[in-house]
């Protein structure tokens, strides 16, 4: 598929430079006031959620609409990004949807630009895994009661799905033992004993395939098939006093989806760039659906879970989350 390309560019370019709209937390700023292009940065964990906005900075798609984007992938949490975002240290952010209503919930001030990817909707292969040992003796949800079982982080999204979609077999979700590691050492934690499973997502749930491990289910495909798992974000302030640079960023997020979408393999093959792994991995893989819209029905069946754990205390107005 051919790129898209802003026609409006040269217009953006312009005012742009015109109004020298240099955020906070950009690193290159006089660079980007001598191109006409604006600086920004972005805050993110790296996954294969954001695999379009890599391969958008790599394919020039935020350059055609007059940004100049750097990348920042040095926090280990969404939470970490949220509070750089407020702290105007990035200019946009990345998170999952339970970590930024809660934010919310406690006063940040943020504004929702779209969303950044999807379960795939498929209960037999999806983006994120439940692994399990080869040999190990759990064999279905129902038998993690009393379980440890590893998410990124808690209190978040994956810990809200994964316990909801336990809590829906015959086990309670409330008997497991949850602790927070990292993506890329999730299956090292189950094939060590430390944990009886652990999420994991692309390229290390293949990984961890390949290396013997057993999927024991898909849980963003088991808890809802339209599920939003993440999103890009700004604060207010941001919103509110470069509308125009909020504009041209989020009309580069749907074209970067749109890209993706079209061009699986070039996805792949860009997931190298920032996550190293090998040709049978990323021939492999499984991707998300990528696409800017947020299901109502799975946003509120996220939001019943959030507070169902106790993560959310009160249930907020969708209406003034969606963009």
């Amino acid at each position: 598929m051919e790129r898209p390309v802003n026609k409006k560019l040269l217009a953006c370019i312009a005012m742009a430079s015109a109004a020298g709209m240099l955020l906070a937390g950009c690193a290159e700023a006089d660079a980007g006031a001598k191109t006409g292009l604006t600086e920004v940065t972005i805050g993110v964990v790296p996954g294969a959620d954001l695999a379009p906005l890599f391969l958008a900075q790599q394919e020039g798609l935020f350059a055609e609409h007059g940004i100049t984007l750097t990348i920042n992938s040095l926090a280990s949490t969404t939470a970490g990004i949220v509070t750089a975002v407020d702290a105007e240290k990035f200019d946009f952010g990345y998170s999952d949807a339970i970590t930024l209503l809660k934010a919310r919930e406690d006063g940040t001030k943020l504004h929702l630009v779209g969303a950044a990817a999807a379960t795939s909707g498929d209960t037999a292969l999806d983006y994120a895994a439940l692994v399990v040992n080869a040999d190990s003796p759990v064999t279905s949800l129902a038998q993690l009661h009393g379980a440890t079982v590893a998410v990124d982080a808690i209190g978040t999204t994956n810990q809200a799905v994964v316990q909801m979609v336990i809590d829906e077999t015959e086990a309670d979700g409330d008997t497991v033992t949850w602790r927070a590691i990292p993506f890329i050492d999730g299956a090292q934690a189950v094939a060590d004993g430390s944990v009886d499973a652990a999420l994991l997502v692309e390229p290390f749930v293949t990984e961890a395939r390949l290396n013997g491990m057993r999927v024991l289910a898909y849980p963003y495909a088991e808890f809802s098939p339209d599920l939003t798992v993440s999103a890009y974000f700004t604060s207010e302030d941001t919103a509110k006093s470069h509308p125009e640079l909020v504009e041209r960023f989020t009309a580069a997020i749907e074209d970067s989806l749109e890209y993706a979408t079209s061009e699986p393999d070039k996805v792949r093959n860009n997931i190298t760039t920032y996550i190293a792994s090998g040709a049978d991995v990323r021939s492999r893989l499984a991707l998300p659906r990528f696409s800017n819209e947020i299901d109502r029905a799975a946003l509120n069946k996220l939001i019943n879970a959030g507070l169902r754990f106790h993560f959310l205390s009160s249930k907020p107005q969708i209406d003034d989350l969606l963009p």
